[in-house]
């Protein structure tokens, strides 16, 4: 289903549960990672703690097909998209509303989402909100402390800027809440003008999280990925185990480089 937001358009489709595409016009490019078999992109809800789920018993990383592309069914009212789905002994859900005002006021293009996703119905699970982006992008965390390596070698981190494209293999980086809880997670496309996509979320600091590393290691709340044998990365945040509930806007602007990283500045903390 297409939804008209800003001056752009959400897509979001019944099979996998995603929002499919994201533009800020309506000759603009989607500004998800498409992907195609068997990597479909654009923003989802995966069940967590990842080495519960996703690894099969000899230690491989695989998609259960029952959680994606899985049997999701869609239920429109307005603006509102409403998804549900069982899967692996639980039951998820997503609620997707096209945004009608930006998270701060912009005269650039601009298009964005809300989206509310939950797990319940097996312990020790959570949900697990990620949004793919094509690669090369300069990706932006607003977390705490030092970050847990996932998969290494990982990438310099500046001033919480990181930058995709620099290790020559796929990493994975997680993070720790804000002592407020207001994670702000944000990718900027490298063409200017281009693209910024913003993730805001709230994330309890004092939350059980139960996502690992697969080797070992402290669960966060806030990650970042790149893959590198498929062109995407990853700006992705957990719920605490207390809720099982994650909820987020999404939103992006196209303008120039100074326009973005001032719009970007100016964003609430």
């Amino acid at each position: 289903h297409d939804f008209g937001s800003g001056t752009g358009s959400v897509v979001v489709t019944r099979e996998g549960g995603r929002v499919a595409e994201l533009r800020c016009g309506e000759d603009g490019p989607n500004l998800l990672y498409e992907g195609e078999a068997p990597v479909a992109g654009g923003d989802r809800l995966w069940p967590a703690p990842e080495v519960e789920v996703f690894y099969d018993e000899a230690g491989r990383w695989r998609v259960p097909r029952e959680v994606d592309p899985g049997s999701w069914t869609m239920e429109m009212d307005g603006p509102v998209a409403s998804l549900e789905q069982s899967a692996v002994g639980m039951r998820m859900s997503r609620r997707v509303r096209a945004l009608d005002r930006p998270p701060l006021q912009t005269s650039m293009p601009w298009a964005g989402y809300e989206v509310a996703d939950a797990v319940s119905g097996a312990a020790g699970r959570s949900a697990w909100h990620l949004v793919m982006l094509p690669t090369p992008q300069d990706i932006y965390v607003r977390a705490h402390g030092d970050p847990v390596a996932y998969y290494a070698p990982i990438p310099a981190l500046r001033e919480g800027w990181l930058s995709t494209g620099t290790t020559g293999d796929r990493w994975k980086l997680g993070f720790a809440p804000p002592g407020d809880g207001r994670v702000l997670l944000a990718a900027m496309g490298r063409d200017d003008p281009g693209p910024l996509v913003v993730l805001a979320s709230q994330a309890d600091p004092s939350g059980t999280y139960v996502d690992v590393p697969p080797t070992g290691g402290p669960a966060t709340a806030v990650q970042v990925f790149e893959a590198v044998e498929y062109p995407f990365c990853e700006i992705e945040h957990h719920a605490p185990l207390e809720t099982g509930e994650t909820r987020a806007v999404v939103a992006a602007v196209w303008g120039s480089r100074e326009d973005r990283l001032d719009w970007l500045s100016r964003l609430p903390p």
